[in-house]
């Protein structure tokens, strides 16, 4: 008992202002303010705990999204752990196929420095498993697309091209992907009749499927990807052009506990098609036509964590009314230990 009555008056904070000194001390500290003292550190505590459960837990930050013109376009790389997309023909009964007796499809890669480009063909193949992004749930999102991935058309496991997506026509450095559909060129290869192509072809659909994130306030994950689709209708006297823009996405995350602490993250995700379209007069001309490129445009998302000195700021006014309440509280209890070590 004596120990921890001498703890507890050793922690007193409400000790009593006497106008004589007692022992050389300004206040008369006493057990029963000793145990106001511990009550008032618990409610400290807990108040600490919850204002700053959200600093703790790395959650709800002040949050700022903006958006800015990029002059020249910032990279994006074409890979199964970046932008990833496969494509393909459907019917007019919406199944996939791939038909080289019907039409190719043809992925280029094109590089612009210096003022002339260079034009690279990129190998395609029917999709498997071993084409397939390495996200579970992505994977799970291509593979159910068709019946079979197999009629799919996916970059070729054989590609070692380093595709990077980045800058505009009017940069330095322009980069970009083109698809292109067109029915099938008997003077290349064997083909089906004109009436068997043009039956086919003349009700058809051309099929993208991509890779896309969404961004939310998760410190550890901010970009969520997910799978995104787009279908145009096509026939063979029509050409479609789609221009599809990727956006950058620059993450700015202030998680310091006291001081600033920015890093800076970049993720991609889609910004717009802009689609047109041209009568052909000549059968066998490229019925689709699209271009994979950088959107001048990017996003900027800030989110900046509640520090520790933020907490304490927002417990101020309740520690001052805890503190009013409890000095009252122990008040008479002290005076009390106070007049009775007089006595004695």
């Amino acid at each position: 008992g004596y120990f921890f009555s001498k703890l507890f008056k050793s922690i007193d904070i409400f000790g009593l202002k006497t106008e004589f000194r007692l022992d050389q001390k300004e206040k008369f500290k006493t057990t029963s303010g000793g145990l106001f003292t511990f009550l008032y550190v618990g409610l400290v505590i807990f108040l600490f705990f919850s204002f700053g459960s959200n600093m703790i837990n790395r959650e709800s930050p002040e949050t700022n999204v903006s958006q800015r013109y990029q002059s020249i376009p910032s990279m994006t790389k074409v890979s199964k752990d970046d932008y990833f997309f496969v494509f393909g023909m459907q019917n007019n009964k919406a199944s996939h196929f791939i038909d080289e007796e019907i039409y190719s499809a043809v992925l280029t890669y094109a590089s612009k420095q210096n003022g002339s480009v260079v034009r690279k063909i990129i190998p395609l193949e029917p999709c498997s498993t071993e084409n397939m992004v390495n996200n579970p749930n992505l994977k799970k999102y291509f593979e159910s697309q068709a019946s079979s991935l197999s009629n799919l058309l996916c970059i070729s496991k054989e590609n070692t091209a380093n595709i990077i997506i980045q800058g505009a026509w009017d940069t330095p450095k322009f980069d970009y992907l083109a698809i292109k559909i067109t029915p099938c060129n008997k003077t290349a290869r064997t083909c089906k009749s004109d009436e068997e192509i043009k039956a086919v072809l003349k009700s058809s659909y051309f099929a993208f499927y991509s890779s896309d994130n969404l961004f939310d306030l998760n410190i550890e994950n901010p970009a969520v990807s997910f799978g995104r689709n787009y279908y145009i209708e096509t026939t063979y006297a029509v050409k479609k052009i789609i221009n599809r823009y990727l956006r950058t996405n620059q993450i700015l995350s202030d998680d310091g506990w006291i001081t600033s602490s920015i890093s800076d993250t970049d993720y991609f995700s889609f910004d717009s098609d802009k689609e047109s379209f041209e009568l052909l007069d000549t059968f066998g001309e490229n019925i689709v036509e699209i271009a994979i490129r950088k959107s001048y445009y990017e996003s900027i998302l800030s989110r900046k964590y509640k520090k520790i000195q933020n907490v304490f700021a927002e417990m101020t006014g309740f520690l001052r009314i805890i503190f009013v309440v409890l000095y009252f509280l122990s008040n008479p209890f002290i005076k009390k230990e106070y007049y009775e070590s007089l006595t004695n």
